[in-house]
């Protein structure tokens, strides 16, 4: 395929693995990112102590999990460094039902899981919670456990959930050494390509010369283009409102984009790993390793699905709702008397609408291959379409590579991008 000019709207994980392998490939790329940054829902900040020092913490995707090899392949092709946080993502302790117990609930899903056959894995996960014969309290656990981790309605999750976003499994986890954020900011460096931050697209329009792109700036003319934004983004706004099919539609309205909010409250000492988890509220919270030695003096917080969130968000002030039920919760740590915290919620986020993704009972990785290509010079990315590694970082990664070897099936005619 001749060289050409691509375009690549978003700078998240998706779009500048897109545009990485596009470069490779000898394309000249373009990149538009709206947000005055790269990296999209991949966000690290500090939180600001007391005493003056800092802490890194993650406002969006944080834990690289077993599973992660184009993630890993890129971190050590970038030299970033990987650190284990110290503690199991899958494991958590139930703080506010009587009787469940950080054990019994590992052993009640990892029972669940080992009865799933390959039919069940695309039922409803409630089905097979109902048809148990575990006890109604462990039953319940189990639900917020699911609901916290996909950030879904329980009755929007397939059993599928149970060997993957929702494990029981005793299973390390890892984080950028500094942050993620360091992950796609070290991408953008190794790019030729210029980026057009704080450039909202209006709308990419295919045709047989290319595609034309609308922004808040002006038109643009590219042979080729990669939509790499969130799932929100693509279904509730007018990028590709005339280029998408109506099947392609249907499926784009099956796929359920999940709601998350996270929090983090800084802490005078450095305290012990660990996690927690509240049933009632729907929520988890972690302390973790920042280097291979230290434990972060902050106290993390995810919260998962719409209802939590929205009865948090029900509060006058959510930030200090949330950081009055951590400290009832977790007496053991000392916060900042000053109470240094951040509250992030992404469905406020105009260019995320929402957290990860995740498919309903009974839509499989392969039911969702007809949204990969618009058309002949437009592709879609995104952890919306990551495969099994849907709603991950690493899937971000995947779809953003399947994507530009999607555009190389095809040649068009050579043209400029140019500004008209």
């Amino acid at each position: 395929m001749d060289p050409e000019r691509i375009a690549v709207v978003g700078a998240g994980l998706a779009g500048l693995a897109a545009a990485m392998r596009l470069e490779e490939q000898g394309h000249q790329v373009t990149v538009f990112e709206a947000r005055d940054r790269v990296g999209g829902r991949v966000w690290t900040e500090r939180i600001e102590h007391e005493d003056g020092s800092s802490t890194p913490i993650e406002r969006g995707a944080e834990f690289i999990i077993e599973g992660y090899d184009e993630f890993r392949s890129l971190t050590e092709r970038l030299d970033l460094q990987l650190v284990d946080t110290g503690m199991s993502y899958y494991k958590r302790e139930p703080i506010d039902v009587a009787g469940v117990t950080l054990e019994s609930l590992s052993a009640a899903g990892q029972y669940l899981a080992t009865k799933l056959t390959d039919s069940d894995r695309n039922k409803p996960i409630e089905v097979l919670l109902t048809e148990s014969e575990l006890p109604p309290e462990v039953q319940e656990t189990l639900r917020a456990r699911i609901e916290i981790s996909t950030a879904l309605p329980i009755e929007a999750v397939s059993a599928d959930a149970l060997v993957h976003a929702a494990s029981f499994k005793d299973a390390p986890s890892w984080r950028i050494q500094g942050g993620n954020q360091q992950l796609p900011n070290a991408m953008k460096e190794i790019l030729d390509t210029e980026i057009h931050f704080n450039e909202k697209i209006t709308s990419v329009r295919s045709s047989g010369e290319g595609v034309t792109l609308r922004t808040s700036s002006g038109t643009y003319r590219f042979d080729a283009c990669v939509v790499a934004v969130p799932l929100g983004v693509v279904r509730s706004t007018e990028i590709l409102k005339t280029e998408l099919s109506t099947t392609q539609k249907t499926l784009l309205d099956q796929i359920k984009q999940g709601h998350a909010a996270k929090f983090q409250a800084g802490l005078i000492t450095r305290p012990q790993e660990s996690a927690t988890m509240s049933v009632k509220d729907r929520y988890w919270c972690w302390t973790a390793r920042e280097t291979r030695s230290q434990v972060g003096r902050v106290l993390n917080g995810f919260m998962g699905s719409a209802p939590a969130i929205e009865h948090l968000l029900s509060n006058e002030d959510p930030k200090t709702a949330w950081l009055e039920k951590v400290r009832a919760a977790r007496p053991d740590l000392e916060f900042d008397q000053q109470g240094s915290a951040v509250f992030t919620n992404w469905k406020d986020d105009a260019y995320a609408l929402g957290a990860y993704s995740g498919r309903p009972p009974g839509l499989e990785s392969n039911d969702l291959a007809p949204l990969i290509r618009v058309s002949n010079s437009v592709v879609l990315a995104g952890e919306y379409l990551g495969g099994e590694k849907i709603g991950l970082m690493e899937g971000a990664i995947c779809s953003g590579y399947r994507a530009a070897k999607e555009l190389t099936k095809y040649s068009r005619s050579e043209g400029k991008a140019t500004d008209v």
